[in-house]
């Protein structure tokens, strides 16, 4: 594990590089973090992932975004556009160390900042999995409203006047500060805007998609299912799973997936085998 800070336009992001065990990389790995307080309830468990994918031969790149972790911002001064400068970042770092194909592990809001990609037109895309992803940043963007409403700063009966006054709020201030975080009016309306149905215009070998729950299964949600679909229909390779495990992205205590793990080194793993073959 190599931590690192990488220069970039708005100040130093903090990276953690988790270089192959082979003498012969299989592919390189690139993480697109969540949101807020759920990066910090997914760095175990992408940590986990992080390793046993360098034991199997990837290169692996996790990096903190704009006003996230150690990298240099404050979270309220976040935009979708600094977050994607990041990621083009991140990608040109791990391209100049690793020519073969590179996969995508896009964590909940991390699949909304793909568009990101169209800017490194020189990438060799392996495969996309997804983690949990947000499908509509509309409906994520109201339940991270909703923790407000659970800070009992607002008290009252009446949820949807609660809501009300928290948008009021966030419109006359430009910000608000929810579950620690201080976030900007702009941000949300950036993330509210992004839908998981819209890829960037760049082409992946296979998508992964892989949700959590309480057993294994080849189904998913309706919501993930429709874009799926949608997905498929526009002639993308789509493979679909549920996967047991606990919701780690919200649990109170730090909690790990190592079904996804397992599930996720099995859909990269094979994807570099079969571009270095």
């Amino acid at each position: 594990m190599e931590p690192f800070f990488l220069p970039g336009v708005a100040g130093q992001r903090f990276c953690v590089y988790y270089p192959s065990r082979h003498s012969r990389a299989k592919g390189s790995v690139l993480v697109v973090p969540p949101f807020a307080e759920e990066m910090n309830k997914c760095r175990r468990t992408v940590a986990l992932a992080a390793r046993a994918l360098q034991a199997a031969g990837c290169n692996v790149l996790v990096p903190d975004l704009f006003g996230t972790g150690d990298s240099a911002g404050d979270f309220g001064d976040a935009r979708v556009a600094l977050w994607h400068e990041d990621i083009v970042d991140a990608a040109r770092w791990l391209v100049a160390r690793d020519a073969g194909r590179m996969s995508i592990i896009a964590v909940r809001t991390g699949g909304l900042l793909l568009k990101a990609l169209e800017d490194v037109p020189q990438l060799q895309l392996g495969r996309l999995v997804l983690w949990q992803p947000v499908t509509s940043g509309k409906v994520f963007v109201n339940q991270f409203l909703r923790l407000k409403l659970a800070e009992g700063l607002l008290a009252t009966s009446d949820v949807q006047e609660s809501s009300t006054r928290i948008r009021d709020e966030l419109n006359r201030t430009g910000s608000l500060e929810v579950a620690g975080y201080r976030v900007s009016a702009r941000l949300l309306s950036e993330v509210e805007g992004a839908s998981l149905v819209d890829l960037p215009a760049v082409r992946f070998e296979r998508i992964a998609y892989f949700e959590v729950g309480t057993a294994d299964s080849e189904a998913v949600t309706p919501a993930a299912q429709r874009v799926v679909d949608s997905w498929q229909r526009a002639g993308w390779d789509v493979h679909k799973r549920t996967v047991a495990g606990e919701p780690f992205w919200s649990t109170v205590e730090i909690a790990t997936s190592p079904g996804l793990v397992n599930a996720t080194v099995n859909a990269i793993v094979e994807c570099g085998v079969a571009a270095h073959a």
